[in-house]
């Protein structure tokens, strides 16, 4: 026990910490990183230039008492008031509160849940697209009419071959683009109807414009009667040409009572259309086969057409007041919509005295004119046959299209005047480039050599008359001219070249025996050459860039040959054998 008592008096006794240095141990960093933060705002506040802040509790309330007595003390003049705000009557609102609240003030349109699918809307109005690109072409032929000659036993039909100047208007209908905005805003409707919502093209207006001396052109305020131009022309024609447009670019007709947007091609003798006939490049021409294929369809089409010509006088006017809507057949359902029967269609007109259009294009639907298309644009073609020489031409065109809306309950429709009217009318196309009638002779790019340094351009053209006469063309070739010259060539051979093959009229048995070689003819074209640019050899190579000819017609119009292009329409002359 004693030693037990001695061990336990020797061991040390330890020293017990304060609580204040514990708390100096735990926090004594963050004192440190205080004092530093204060420190740099110091430093900061020093180095930055601004002013103590000096104001005691009292003088910041005094400030702030003088400042609210002298809000309430000014008085705004209602001139400096800006006039643009809109300020509402909010005292007017609070008002309400004394006696009841009007729930229409607070009432929004926004919907908190959105549905997965568009709200159904009333059908809206539709605007027809108008025409785009409009263009104009002078041209000269020989065209084919019908002649009725009177005999002992009866009236016998024979034909003749006419020398006429025209001028084809095309221009692109944008098709593709008329769909999706009918698409867009008629697929949303509460009521729908897929005979009605495609675009039908009913009929068109197209005026024409002479250019005066001044360069403005006067317009006419009628448009161009279209009956007139089946009567005088259409009507008369041997048939109609072959169209080397495929049918598919063709606006599908409306019915026997419309007139075509895509017209017909005359009977061209002794060549076929071209260019000319359609709006490059966004509508091609067909290819050479594709051309034989539709010339021996053709020839069966052309004798139906001989067994179903009868007289009867045309009438295109009267589609636009007889819509295809008009006495729909769509019955009701019974909350009173209307469920979505076809409406009946429209009586076809009497059988037009020619091939029509619907036979010259197979596929092309008459009457629904809902058509399937995969193309962008349909083409509109115009012949204009009443013009003179001398005289500058512009054209621009309205489009007419069947009202979707025309004939429904005015339940369904956004605009109730909407349901009146049979058509709907598109705005005015942009005019046409300025056009003037050519003389007998035309001239083409044959060849163009750049100008080397110190001389001039070496331009090759080829002219192409037209003798009235005959109703033929003849070719020629190699003429060297040069800038400021006039493309005029003096007593030129004139054999007749026929361009036909199995693509046009040829008037083969008409001719009576072999033409002279020694027939001369002047080729005066009246076009002044003005420049010419390209045509130089790309390096050492044969190759040469493409040559550009710049000329003034007659009518005073500047006008840009194209060597290349120029070639596609000279090819066929070349490799025509000329009929004698």
């Amino acid at each position: 026990m004693a030693k037990a008592k001695a061990a336990k008096e020797k061991k040390p006794k330890q020293k017990k910490q304060s609580s204040g240095d514990n708390f100096l141990l735990l926090h004594g960093e963050k004192f440190v990183f205080g004092i530093l933060v204060l420190l740099a705002v110091f430093l900061m506040t020093r180095g930055s230039g601004l002013a103590p802040f000096t104001l005691t509790p009292e003088q910041l309330k005094d400030a702030a008492s003088r400042a609210d007595n002298h809000i309430k003390q000014s008085k705004v003049d209602p001139k400096e008031i800006d006039q643009d705000l809109n300020l509402y009557n909010y005292l007017a609102y609070a008002s309400l509160i004394k006696s009841s609240l009007k729930a229409d003030v607070y009432e929004t349109n926004n919907r908190w849940e959105q549905s997965l699918f568009p709200e159904k809307i009333l059908r809206p109005a539709v605007h027809p697209l108008p025409v785009a690109n409009l263009r104009a072409v002078s041209c000269v032929g020989a065209i084919r009419y019908t002649k009725a000659n009177m005999t002992g036993v009866g009236t016998n039909q024979s034909y003749e071959d006419r020398g006429e100047h025209w001028i084809v208007v095309t221009g692109l209908i944008p098709i593709a683009d008329q769909m999706k905005e009918y698409n867009n805003i008629l697929g949303r409707s509460e009521y729908t109807d897929q005979n009605r919502d495609v675009p039908k093209y009913l009929f068109y207006d197209i005026y024409r414009g002479t250019v005066d001396e001044n360069g403005n052109t006067v317009w006419s305020e009628k448009p161009i009667d279209l009956n007139q131009v089946y009567a005088k022309e259409v009507d008369q024609w041997a048939g109609i040409g072959l169209d080397p447009v495929s049918a598919e670019y063709s606006v599908p007709l409306f019915s026997l009572d419309s007139p075509p947007l895509t017209m017909e091609c005359p009977p061209l003798v002794n060549k076929s259309f071209g260019a000319e006939v359609t709006n490059l490049p966004n509508i091609p021409l067909l290819s050479e086969t594709q051309k034989e294929e539709l010339a021996d369809s053709m020839s069966e089409m052309k004798k139906q057409e001989d067994e179903t010509k009868k007289g009867t006088a045309r009438n295109f006017n009267a589609v636009l007041n007889n819509s295809i809507f008009t006495n729909s057949n769509s019955t009701r359902s019974a909350n009173g919509r209307p469920n979505g029967g076809m409406p009946n269609m429209p009586m076809m007109g009497p059988m037009m005295p020619m091939m029509t259009p619907m036979m010259a294009n197979p596929g092309r639907g008459v009457g629904t004119g809902a058509k399937v298309t995969k193309v962008n644009y349909y083409l509109f073609r115009f012949f204009d046959f009443d013009v003179e020489e001398g005289k500058t031409y512009q054209y621009k065109v309205k489009l007419y299209l069947a009202n979707p809306n025309y004939g429904l309950d005015v339940n369904l429709v956004e605009d109730g005047n909407s349901v009146l009217t049979p058509t709907v009318v598109s705005v005015e196309s942009k005019p046409s480039n300025p056009v003037a009638l050519g003389g007998e002779s035309r001239i083409l790019a044959e060849q163009i050599e750049g100008a080397r340094p110190g001389q001039e351009p070496r331009m090759t053209i080829a002219s192409i008359f037209f003798n009235t006469e005959d109703a033929k063309e003849s070719l020629a070739e190699g003429k060297k001219v040069v800038r400021g010259q006039v493309a005029n060539f003096q007593g030129e051979q004139h054999k007749p070249i026929d361009l036909g093959g199995s693509m046009a009229y040829s008037t083969g048995a008409a001719d009576q025996g072999k033409r002279s070689d020694r027939v001369r003819v002047n080729h005066e074209s009246d076009i002044c050459v003005l420049d010419a640019d390209g045509g130089m050899r790309i390096g050492g190579t044969d190759l040469r860039s493409p040559g550009r000819m710049l000329v003034l017609q007659p009518s005073g119009l500047l006008s840009v040959h194209s060597e290349s292009e120029d070639k596609a329409e000279l090819l066929p002359y070349q490799n025509a054998n000329p009929r004698r």
